[in-house]
């Protein structure tokens, strides 16, 4: 639904504004989060790739990149958390399908 501007099997759901304002950074200039991170109204933003993910508790991860229109998710369970795994799982997955 994200991929799709705010539709879901041709039912808008969101804004095609709402999604935008989600997946792009809302941070002003002012403010530090990690290098070449922005954060969106729900989760993190690549500055460069445009890609936008958050992980969770328990190592929980997604990825959505709109430029592949690829959502990548990687649901590990693992306490404490520890994403690296996640991460690794995320880089096989694009290596194997995208082509760059």
């Amino acid at each position: 639904m994200l991929l799709d501007g705010g539709t879901l099997n041709g039912v808008r759901i969101l804004e095609e504004s709402t999604v935008k304002m989600i997946m792009s950074d809302q941070l002003p200039e002012t403010a530090s989060y990690q290098e070449g991170m922005g954060h969106g109204l729900a989760g993190q933003v690549n500055l460069e790739t445009g890609e936008y993910s958050w992980g969770g508790a328990a190592s929980t991860n997604f990825w959505i990149d709109p430029s592949t229109q690829m959502i990548i998710i990687c649901y590990a369970q693992l306490m404490p958390s520890d994403h690296s795994y996640a991460y690794a799982f995320n880089d096989i997955v694009k290596r194997a399908l995208v082509n760059e």
